[in-house]
């Protein structure tokens, strides 16, 4: 992909703005077809065709059509590391006040890109080796947030002593098989199933919901 490094004032030119939202029509595409017809299928021709430029084109971006499945699952994952920022009263509240906020934020950006999302899991497997380990490494900074929000709530007592490592990897399980069924036309919100796996995660944890707010207000007033 072309450089569009920012001129000396800090505004990129038109011709660098141009490549820029370019690139971004090519990767909204590539997720597109991946996921219609599977990364296998997808043909770079099909994807340049989407995008209005002929195939030659597109090579001026890519060297071959694994750069654009990287291009896809990268930026879901970058998306995904937006879920483990929080604000400041986030950050300062119960564990299970912070795995739930998590789980909220999660299944949002989940929801509201799911097509591109599917194609994130999907076909990941057709990464090759270097390009898996940079992907996986992403997903490990995400998983390591969730895990230490567990943590915390076994060491005070908000979650019962469960294996965090398990607790994370069947959290996530749980919300990305929502993938798999999720509708944008179907009779949930993303808001609404977000806030029953909630209910159904963090009581499973130990915790129920009614009694985070009874906790918080017993240790905020505590001398």
């Amino acid at each position: 992909m072309p450089e569009t490094n920012p001129s000396p004032d800090g505004a990129r030119s038109r011709n660098q703005v141009s490549h820029q939202d370019r690139w971004d029509e090519i990767v909204d595409a590539s997720a597109q077809v991946f996921h219609e017809v599977g990364y296998q299928a997808a043909t770079v021709k099909e994807i340049a065709s989407r995008v209005g430029i002929l195939k030659g084109s597109l090579y001026y971006y890519i060297e071959s059509k694994q750069d654009l499945l990287l291009a896809v699952i990268k930026r879901e994952h970058e998306r995904g590391l937006t879920t483990i920022e929080e604000d400041v009263a986030t950050r300062a509240a119960l564990p299970p006040e912070r795995l739930a906020a998590f789980i909220r934020r999660w299944m949002r950006m989940t929801l509201e890109t799911a097509p591109n999302n599917r194609s994130a899991l999907n076909e990941m497997r057709h990464l090759d080796h270097e390009h898996g380990d940079l992907v996986r490494s992403t997903r490990a900074r995400i998983h390591e947030f969730v895990r230490g929000v567990i943590v915390d709530g076994i060491n005070a007592g908000d979650f019962d002593a469960v294996h965090p490592g398990v607790a994370t990897n069947s959290l996530f399980a749980l919300m990305d098989g929502t993938l798999a069924w999720y509708r944008t036309d179907g009779s949930l919100s993303p808001a609404e199933i977000a806030d029953w796996y909630v209910t159904l995660f963090v009581t499973g944890l130990g915790r129920e919901e009614a009694s985070w707010a009874a906790a918080a207000g017993e240790r905020r007033a505590a001398p």
